[in-house]
């Protein structure tokens, strides 16, 4: 009544009516042994709940442990007797499938869909990615053993660069000339989006969904510095988003289909017969009539289900849980830690995370993990990137290495100074490369600027991968230290060296018989197999190797990250990170041969993605799940807190934000805000 009673005042009265509300609020306050200073607003609510109960049950005595109970009961209705109210009543209806509800069923239905469905994504991704690397690799391969031949080095770094180019192209012109917003990572819209406010794009576009999945095969296959983990969470979140729009979707479709069957019911009606053909064909008309009847009910209530269950998950709330989970299920297969994704959403992403969400999401997880472990083979290998295997040479983490904890915090230094960098050059590159392109009102300019921008990286990121092999130092000759088993060839070394020589001979590159190129196994191999094998042996490799890669790769991502193209940094950060805590892991071994430089390696990782991100606790928990080893949890610890608060010294925030500033998301931050507010005195102008 009194929200009406405003609409008939002067702006001046209503600001003295509402001030008078406030007045009595603050005096029910001070009955209460409130003070009047400050407003609890969660006890001002509780408060007239409290006072509407009474005055629903005027005539019966309700003690105040009964108003408490209903209060904090999620507003359960009040029983008196055995009369139950109309609500618990409908209640009990819809609670038809294990005493749950249509709507609870229908949430756990599209989780696990939404889980299924990126799991089957992931394995595309995984599956065109390595196809496409495996025939670019076998043209290679086909151009080296040519080369020696008749072919030139000319003609085999034109193929390359051809190849490459385009992947890349192709890439970037489906983001430009289709759907500009499949660009870039997605993780700083889906972040915008999770943090209450939406995003410049919608995330429920099928053409969006498409353009992301097909850039994402051709940039990966490019051979730029770029991962599939950054749009693979946003294909989580759009896939999440899409699920809320099946309700409609599916009611559109039944009223035309229900639509098209009268059409055809009312142009039968007219070839009607006479005679006792016409009583017989009356008499299956009625028995078709009946059947259609009963049928049309069944039709009925399906259209009932999807406009009434389906479609009330069309709401913001429901979207934003199933965009929380798609993004999840995203992070989750990528490193294979459904714990990690979990903390990922809630520690980076969202600012606003339900209790009821963590069992939906975990499901999903599993899920989505699962489908890759049946695609491996492998119930223990079920993540995109591997970790490898990982050994300590003690098991007292606390007694035998306290003298390695200096050497913690240099990773850690290192990291958070490489990660700060990283985000104070992109948002320098971006603002003085990308910001001086034409706008997008000015014909097709800006998109041929974009093209040749990615042009340009394509070819640059091409001749720095073939030019380092070329090297007389990466050579390296085939030992029987690198033969895996010789008993399969009965301790017959020189069998062993041919077969092993025949399997490595697309890693021999440029270099003389008997032997192989370590770092053309990592350029021209795969990324992921080239993590791995850093992780779980980085002595294996050469120093020098170990520094080259990780500089260049590190300056390659922060040139391509950016650009045109569907494009995630976890893959490149990972190989970074590894390459350089390997190399600081190798020399730290020379020093005290109880190191093991598996170690810093891994710790790399974490210093280089907390530096980059400001990721805390899900870069512990994934690392920790992606290597299968919790004593490796106190130094990953120490080293991500150390690289955060270094990286925030030398930036304030990290990349995901630096992308919403620069493309100017609506976004708010994390604050912590006062839950008690001052109450003030409303006064009127003149």
């Amino acid at each position: 009544q009194d929200g009406h009673k405003e609409d008939f005042l002067t702006p001046c009265q209503k600001s003295l009516h509402r001030r008078s509300t406030l007045g009595t609020a603050a005096s029910a306050l001070e009955s209460h042994n409130y003070k009047v200073s400050s407003l609890n607003f969660e006890d001002l609510v509780n408060h007239y709940s409290i006072q509407d109960i009474r005055q629903q049950f005027p005539q019966r005595h309700v003690s105040e442990q009964q108003i408490a109970a209903i209060v904090h009961d999620n507003g359960q209705r009040l029983r008196l007797g055995k009369r139950s109210s109309f609500v618990d009543r409908l209640k009990k209806q819809r609670q038809y499938l294990l005493r749950y509800s249509g709507r609870t069923v229908t949430r756990w239905i599209l989780t696990i869909v939404t889980g299924l469905v990126m799991g089957l994504i992931s394995i595309m991704l995984v599956s065109c990615t390595g196809a496409i690397a495996q025939w670019r690799a076998q043209i290679m391969h086909d151009a080296l053993h040519n080369w020696r031949r008749s072919m030139s080095k000319r003609m085999i770094f034109s193929t390359f660069v051809g190849c490459n180019l385009i992947s890349a192209l192709a890439s970037s012109l489906l983001c430009v000339a289709w759907v500009p917003s499949a660009a870039g990572s997605g993780i700083p819209e889906v972040k915008a989006y999770l943090n209450g406010v939406r995003s410049m794009q919608k995330l429920a576009d099928w053409p969006l969904f498409i353009v992301k999945i097909l850039g994402t095969i051709f940039s990966v296959s490019s051979a730029l510095s770029v991962g599939q983990e950054g749009p693979l969470i946003h294909l989580g979140a759009i896939m999440g988003s899409s699920c809320t729009k099946i309700g409609g979707t599916l009611s559109t479709l039944l009223i035309h289909w229900n639509a098209l069957k009268k059409k055809k019911h009312r142009k039968k009606g007219h070839h009607r017969g006479r005679g006792s053909a016409r009583r017989h064909h009356n008499q299956h008309e009625n028995k078709s009539q009946r059947q259609n009847n009963k049928n049309l009910s069944k039709k009925e209530q399906l259209l009932n289900w999807t406009m009434g269950e389906l479609s009330h998950f069309a709401t913001d709330a429901e979207r934003r849980d199933l965009v929380s989970i798609g993004a999840s299920v995203g992070f989750a297969a990528s490193f294979g830690a459904p714990i990690g994704g979990l903390l990922f959403i809630l520690d980076d992403v969202s600012s606003y995370f339900e209790r009821g969400l963590l069992l939906r999401m975990l499901v999903a997880n599993a899920i989505g993990t699962f489908c890759l472990a049946v695609k491996h083979g492998d119930l223990s290998n079920y993540s995109i990137i591997n970790m490898g295997t990982y050994d300590t040479p003690d098991d007292d983490i606390f007694n035998n290495r306290l003298v390695e904890v200096p050497l913690y915090v240099l990773v850690g230094l290192g990291g958070g100074i490489l990660g700060g960098v990283f985000c104070a050059g992109y948002k320098w590159l971006r603002q003085n490369i990308t910001s001086k392109f034409p706008s997008a009102g000015t014909g097709h300019s800006r998109a041929k600027w974009q093209l040749l921008e990615v042009a340009t990286v394509s070819i640059l990121t091409s001749v720095v991968i073939f030019s380092l092999p070329i090297a007389s130092w990466t050579c390296k000759p085939i030992t029987i230290a690198n033969i895996p088993d010789l008993t399969t060839f009965h301790g017959n070394a020189t069998a062993a060296v041919q077969a092993y020589y025949q399997e490595q001979e697309h890693k021999r590159f440029f270099c003389p018989p008997g032997e192989i190129n370590e770092m053309a196994t990592m350029m021209f191999g795969s990324r992921i197999d080239a993590i791995r094998d850093i992780l779980t042996d980085p002595s294996a490799y050469k120093q020098r190797t170990l520094i080259y890669v990780g500089f260049v790769f590190y300056a390659l991502t922060l040139i391509t990250f950016g650009t045109a193209i569907p494009a995630g940094i976890f893959t490149p950060t990972v190989l970074v990170g590894a390459a350089l805590g390997g190399a600081c892991g190798n020399a730290f071994h020379a020093l005290d041969e109880e190191i093991s430089p598996s170690t810093f390696a891994l710790l790399g990782v974490a210093s280089l993605l907390a530096g980059v991100q400001r990721s805390t606790v899900s870069v512990a928990v994934i690392l920790v799940e992606g290597t299968g080893q919790i004593k490796i949890l106190s130094p990953v610890i120490i080293v991500v807190v150390i690289a955060r608060y270094v990286a925030e010294s030398i930036h304030a925030v990290g990349i995901y934000e630096t992308v919403i500033q620069y493309k100017q998301y609506p976004y708010l931050p994390h604050e912590h805000l006062k839950r008690y507010y001052e109450a003030v005195q409303v006064s009127c102008g003149k």
